[in-house]
């Protein structure tokens, strides 16, 4: 029976795994959406179904995290280049500075016309946002922080907008105020920490939701639907000054609050409570707030004149029901406080049924001030004190205790240190009451959850009770690395983790820096008897591995990856029918063996081939292959791949370059075997010494299509050599929709035969879609010079050309001269910085 329900389960996961596959695209996007977008990019290596399912993601949720600042960049660029869909929701938030890409980033998502976005990109000096950004029409929801905001001048206000939050920003009077009146169907505003904003003017008819927390001089405050405003005034504003708006002395709360006749809570914090309260002695407010039912307040109960006011607004707030306050004290004290001190008034909250203080320090006037609310509130049920004082409390709970209630259920509730011990004590109660929990879960969700630990510590868990014994031999992840072991220690753990599993291993890592040499053997073997369906193998300590023939006969493997190792297949490899990664570091083999493995692989998507020992001829023929990065030394390189969107190839500088045949002994077709079949192309960076020899025998050869696709091009090139700058030329021919660039110069001792032969040739060229480019490594050469200047002659849309400068001499001339270059394009800059 055991048999029979684990085969109709098996049966049930294959059939479900087909429904998943076959839902629509547009569900699969809603799907990957609640991953981070590492992971659900990661899902296109599950099937062919799900390959480009995560293009369709219709939320965009972006953290660098732990992530390198590289990484992240490309990781940035590939989602905004290759997403295909439509983009409900974009949301980047990072530690570090991305100043240089976050142009290129919002001209990439102002195309999708999201309708959600989120940027809180807080290193470094704020992101100026760029105008596309508000060009955006169907935007509903902006969160921006550390930015700075600058209208441009069409700006015609986002018409379906209802949600707005700036943070940590800086900005003008006139671009807020445009900004919020711009956008009629606004109903959430958020202000906080904002610079060079003097005169707040918020005018939003159907605004509802209102947070300000600023530095201001003054306020006014148009939006008849609200509902809930929180008003923060900093310490450090201006807020001593007696003149308002309009030059009205008693008019401050009037302009402030006047016109909120739909108010329901209202929030008054930092020193705000001390603006209003400028010549405000129980000023009348020109309306009743018949809706507010709930009142934040920070205070100082020291100064009269603000608790004045805050009576005055308890006045025309009739059905008050709830009460916060947070005291915060003064040192100083009001000019007037003796006459404020002999004035009696009666308020009347009806309706009041809670309240609290925080921050209470048992000071009279605070005692004062319960006294009045005890005394006016007839339906009272608590007060909350919060008690923060380091004197001794019995006094003031003697004073507390002998205050007259008009209400007979008012109740006083102290929040004191022995009542957070005890909120301790059944928050530790709980923890254990929800281990037991945990123990009685399934065991294959035990092993899921071991598999977020070190092995080490997934096998400790045996000791914690008879139901966790077993537990770790269910995990399906098995990461093992060698850290402080000793030697054989590490060898016990290995030998036992791969005889004990009894479940399925779905990802095995292992890595060390001592030598295993004589039992990585019998570990691959015990491995692919589990049929892992991820393997990676780093052990970098000694002479390289020789993989043994046990590993290639896993036929379920989707990923691979080996570092140090010996590549030798045996005969009878029939082929990885299900591998879409595979990266091979530091490793020996030879052209048979690479192109077998690579073309026995017919759903292979991501390649990766670094430093490398005994290949000669590459040969890489892979239908599906979408991502290559080659990194090593070769004599000749033939590329089949017509489905390749992003190439990374790199020459070393000691490979056999003086060759001038070719694959098929064509003196011109080093290009076209190279690059010819890659029509499906996007990103093509071209680096070492894999320029020289693309441009052996190619003076502007035609090549044999147009990379239409391509839009991102990396080079390290020598413009000494002028063959080399002239096969870029050629490539920048059949690029028509090129818009990055970016180049590496190097410098050479040799020069070729044939260079004034070359400098003879002049070629027009036209870059239409060309937006950014950038040379590093800059010396001021007369040839680089001379490439700078062709690409503003050449791009009408270009916006701006860095230059990395690392010359050693005076660089005025230089600088002269590219200051001198013709631009055809309007908004061309040149931005030049020194390392």
């Amino acid at each position: 029976m055991s048999a029979c329900k684990k085969a109709r389960a098996e049966a049930t996961y294959v059939v479900s795994s087909d429904r998943l596959s076959s839902l629509p695209p547009e569900l699969k996007g809603d799907i990957l959406s609640r991953l981070n977008v590492e992971e659900a990019v990661k899902t296109s290596t599950l099937s062919s179904t799900w390959r480009d399912a995560w293009t369709n993601m219709p939320k965009i949720f972006l953290r660098d995290g732990n992530f390198a600042r590289t990484k992240f960049v490309t990781l940035v660029d590939m989602v905004l280049s290759l997403h295909n869909g439509t983009v409900d929701m974009f949301d980047i938030s990072g530690s570090k500075t991305y100043h240089d890409e976050f142009g290129r980033w919002m001209r990439m998502l102002s195309r999708r016309s999201p309708r959600s976005v989120t940027i809180r990109l807080n290193s470094g000096p704020g992101y100026r946002i760029p105008s596309c950004l508000f060009s955006i029409g169907d935007l509903r929801v902006l969160h921006l922080q550390n930015c700075v905001i600058s209208l441009p001048r069409v700006f015609q206000g986002f018409k379906r907008l209802t949600h707005l939050d700036l943070k940590n920003f800086s900005s003008t009077d006139m671009d807020i105020q445009n900004l919020v009146s711009f956008c009629p169907v606004l109903s959430c505003l958020k202000l906080a920490s904002f610079e060079g904003i003097n005169y707040l003017n918020v005018q939003a008819p159907k605004l509802k939701r209102l947070h300000v927390f600023g530095d201001f001089e003054d306020i006014n405050l148009d939006a008849p639907n609200l509902e809930v405003a929180i008003l923060s005034l900093a310490h450090e504003a201006k807020a001593h000054q007696s003149v308002p708006i309009a030059h009205d002395m008693e008019s401050h709360v009037k302009k402030s609050l006047g016109d909120l006749s739909g108010i329901k809570t209202l929030g008054i914090s930092g020193i705000f409570m001390k603006y209003i309260s400028k010549w405000c002695i129980l000023t009348k407010f020109p309306a009743v707030f018949h809706r507010l039912e709930h009142i934040y307040l920070v205070i100082c109960f020291w100064d009269q004149r603000q608790v004045l006011a805050t009576c005055s607004l308890f006045q025309n707030a009739p059905n008050l029901k709830k009460l916060d306050m947070w005291d915060h004290s003064s040192s100083t004290l009001d000019q007037d406080q003796a006459s404020i001190q002999e004035l009696t008034m009666q308020v009347q909250l009806d309706h009041l049924v809670t309240a609290s203080v925080k921050d209470f320090r048992g000071l009279d006037c605070e005692v004062n001030f319960l006294a009045k609310l005890l005394s006016w509130a007839p339906a009272l049920e608590e007060v909350k004190i919060e008690w923060t004082g380091k004197t001794e409390c019995s006094m003031v709970l003697a004073k507390l205790l002998a205050l007259p209630r008009v209400s007979p259920r008012a109740k006083f509730y102290l929040d004191s240190e022995a009542m957070s011990t005890c909120k301790k004590t059944r928050a530790e109660a709980t923890s254990v009451v929800s281990s037991d929990r945990l123990s009685s879960l399934p065991p294959k969700i035990k092993g899921n959850v071991l598999s977020h630990l070190d092995v080490r510590e997934a096998v400790g868990t045996s000791t914690l009770s008879s139901t966790w014994r077993d537990a770790w031999t269910d995990m399906p992840k098995i990461s093992l690395r060698v850290r402080n072991f000793m030697r054989t220690r590490f060898v016990t753990l290995v030998d036992m983790v791969l005889a004990l599993q009894k479940g399925t291993i779905e990802e095995f890592d292992i890595s060390g820096k001592k030598s295993y040499h004589d039992e990585l053997a019998r570990w691959m073997l015990m491995l692919s008897r589990r049929s892992p369906r991820s393997v990676t193998i780093k052990l970098n300590s000694g002479p390289r591995y020789k993989i043994s023939s046990c590993l290639f006969s896993i036929g379920d493997l989707k990923f691979l990856q080996l570092e140090n190792c010996i590549i030798s297949l045996p005969r009878a490899f029939q082929g990885f029918k299900s591998l879409t990664y595979l990266s091979l570091n530091i490793f020996s083999s030879t052209d048979r063996d690479i192109q077998n493995l690579i073309s026995f692989c017919p759903v292979l998507t991501d390649l990766i081939l670094t430093s490398f020992v005994g290949i000669n001829r590459l040969n890489i023929q892979a239908p599906k292959l979408e991502y290559l990065n080659v990194y090593g030394d070769f004599e000749d390189i033939n590329l089949e791949a017509p489905n390749l969107k992003v190439a990374i190839l790199y020459l070393g500088h000691q490979a056999k370059l003086y060759q001038s045949v070719p694959i098929g002994y064509d003196k011109e077709n080093h290009v076209k075997k190279s690059l010819g079949s890659l029509s499906e192309i996007k990103t093509l960076g071209i680096t070492g010494s894999f320029m020289k020899y693309l441009s052996k025998g190619c003076i502007l050869t035609k090549l044999p299509v147009v990379f239409t696709r391509l839009e991102d091009i990396y080079l390290t090139i020598c413009f000494w050599d002028q063959r080399q700058v002239l096969t870029a030329y050629s490539l920048f021919q059949n690029a028509p929709n090129l818009k990055k660039l970016a180049v590496w110069s190097y410098a050479s001792s040799t020069c070729d035969q044939d260079q004034a032969r070359i400098l003879e040739h002049t070629l027009q060229m036209q870059m239409d879609h060309l937006v950014m480019a950038c040379v590093e490594c800059f010396r001021g050469l007369d040839y680089e010079v001379d490439f700078v200047a062709k690409l503003p002659s050449w791009a009408p849309d270009l916006e701006e050309v860095k230059i990395e400068w690392k010359g050693q001499t005076d660089c005025s001339i230089v600088l002269a001269k590219l200051l001198a270059l013709p631009r055809v394009s309007p908004r061309a800059k040149v931005i030049v910085t020194f390392c």
